[in-house]
């Protein structure tokens, strides 16, 4: 009877030490229904609500906040040939188209002013890709299609600036003005006149489409260009026609490259991201649909409408399923684990204090059996009790704390899981020095 006690309560320190580590493994591992499904559904919520419509409201409202400035902000009009700026500065622009046919001007000093001004039109055009049509359909629209839409060129391309360029302006406007001012023969350059007035002006066209899809294709520029001269000798076809009709002035649409820059952040995909953000975001950035492995395979080829559904479906069911939990062979409702843990380990406790006080009884009588069973903590003859300290002190708080840091939504019952960790906790310390009081009487009657 006396050795069977010893077995039991060796059995009831090895059960508080099972149960305490079980329990760990139990709370650490849980992963409540709610958060396992709520971010998939959240983020197929998210991706049925997306307005792929409003993108271009945003881009302007964007581009309005941002104010982008382009190289032609500065003063609209171009002037040359006043009094600050003399003759030999139109020399200067005249001079690279001279010299591509390497020829000589024969009569340079025919040519006594030339004054000239260009109006450059301030207006500027934005542009952008445009969402394909599958994207609007929520009938056949899957995640799959976001994902891949959004890793593609077109949903990362930003939207276009397009305005009038000064630089290509400038010289399409001094070639023009060479051609209207020089005669080309075969051996020289000959000035026709001795003044020349050049008046131009820019416009940006958008081939009358505000949203065009290839932009690039659609946008030009034109200056519209007025040379007047006093034309002194006239070789040239076309100022002989001047002449002849009694006009003094050229009038000529010359086509113009514009100028066009990439907007930094105004693409699809940062418009999705921006307005968006539930739909997805990793420690790397936003990805649509990060961090539901989980589920992902069984709706990414899955309409929207259909995966929200399959998503809550799931969650459901789940949620059935963690109603109970079988622990030791016996299923009990997942929101008392925070009070049947602490409650074992209690009733544990209180069964091995009450051992080791039937131990202590007898154990003068009985110290040859006690000196022969091995059990470690009365055997130990150096920090003995760290063996109790550790299995029935800090393991069973651990439990608890593992409990309330993996369960806090279940409320009340983690309280009363503290109060019944507090009473084990106390159980524990008589355990100890129950265990130190039996040791002692084993020592003194061993010789």
């Amino acid at each position: 009877m006396f050795e069977e006690s010893l077995h039991l309560a060796r059995r009831a320190q090895f059960f508080v030490l099972l149960s305490a580590v079980v329990f760990s493994l139990f709370a650490l591992s849980v992963r409540p229904t709610n958060n396992l499904y709520s971010l998939a559904l959240k983020q197929v919520e998210t991706a049925i609500n997306i307005s792929w419509e409003d993108y271009p409201l945003w881009l302007d409202e964007k581009l309005r906040k941002s104010e982008v400035k382009t190289l032609n902000e500065t003063n609209p009009y171009l002037e040359f040939g006043t009094i600050n700026t003399p003759i030999e500065n139109a020399w200067e622009n005249l001079i690279p188209y001279i010299k591509r046919h390497h020829k000589k001007v024969s009569n340079p000093e025919l040519l006594i002013s030339i004054y000239g001004e260009v109006y450059y039109n301030p207006h500027q055009a934005y542009f952008a890709e445009e969402v394909p049509t599958n994207m609007l359909d929520l009938k056949v629209l899957t995640p799959l299609d976001i994902v891949r839409f959004t890793q593609s060129q077109l949903a990362q391309t930003p939207a276009t600036l397009y305005a009038i360029s000064p630089e290509n302006t400038h010289e399409a406007l001094w070639q023009h003005v060479y051609l209207a001012a020089f005669f080309n023969n075969r051996y020289n350059h000959v000035l026709l006149a001795s003044r020349l007035e050049v008046t131009a002006s820019t416009s940006l066209s958008t081939g009358g489409s505000l949203k065009p899809k290839r932009s690039s294709q659609l946008v030009t520029a034109h200056m519209v260009v007025r040379v007047r001269g006093d034309w002194g000798d006239a070789r040239s076809s076309d100022v002989h026609t001047l002449i002849e009709s009694g006009q003094d002035t050229v009038f000529e649409d010359i086509s113009v490259t514009p100028y066009s820059s990439k907007i930094p952040g105004t693409s699809i995909l940062i418009w999705l991201q921006e307005r968006y953000p539930a739909l997805g975001a990793s420690p790397d950035g936003f990805h649509p649909f990060f961090g539901i492995e989980h589920v992902w395979r069984e709706i990414a080829n899955r309409p929207l409408t259909d995966s929200e559904l399959y998503v809550q479906a799931l969650a459901a069911e789940e949620l059935s399923r963690s109603q109970q939990v079988t622990l030791f062979g016996v299923s009990i409702p997942a929101q008392l684990v925070p009070i049947v843990a602490p409650l074992i380990i209690l009733t544990l406790m209180i069964y091995l204090s009450r051992m080791i006080s039937h131990i202590q009884v007898h154990a003068e009588k009985y110290c040859e059996k006690i000196n022969e069973f091995a059990w470690i903590v009365l055997h130990t003859k150096q920090l003995w009790w760290l063996d109790p300290v550790f299995s029935l002190m800090l393991l069973p708080i651990a439990t608890q704390s593992a409990i309330t840091l993996k369960m806090q939504d279940i409320g009340i019952w983690i309280t009363f899981g503290w109060i019944a960790t507090s009473i084990s906790l106390l159980i524990s310390i008589k355990i100890l020095k129950q265990l130190g009081v039996l040791r002692h009487i084993i020592h003194k009657h061993t010789p």
